[in-house]
């Protein structure tokens, strides 16, 4: 609890990813420290749906099986 963690350190993907994820965590650390701001909720809801769409991108379909192999299933 409390820890954000984003890019290569949570996974296999790449360089983007990475960066969004950064930004997304960087946004979700401002929200708890500073409660609701408008401009912050606007701007991590828009890279989170950036970020799906990205992942579904062809060029990914390496990272995709990559993810996949690596997940631990329950």
């Amino acid at each position: 609890p409390g820890v954000f963690v984003a890019g290569d350190a949570k996974g296999i993907e790449e360089a983007t990813t990475a960066i969004v994820e950064g930004q997304i965590a960087a946004l979700t650390a401002v929200l708890r420290v500073l409660g609701h701001v408008d401009k912050a909720v606007e701007e991590r809801e828009k890279l989170i749906r950036y970020l799906e769409q990205y992942r579904q991108s062809p060029l990914l379909s390496r990272s995709r099986a990559g993810i996949e192999k690596a997940t631990i299933k329950e």
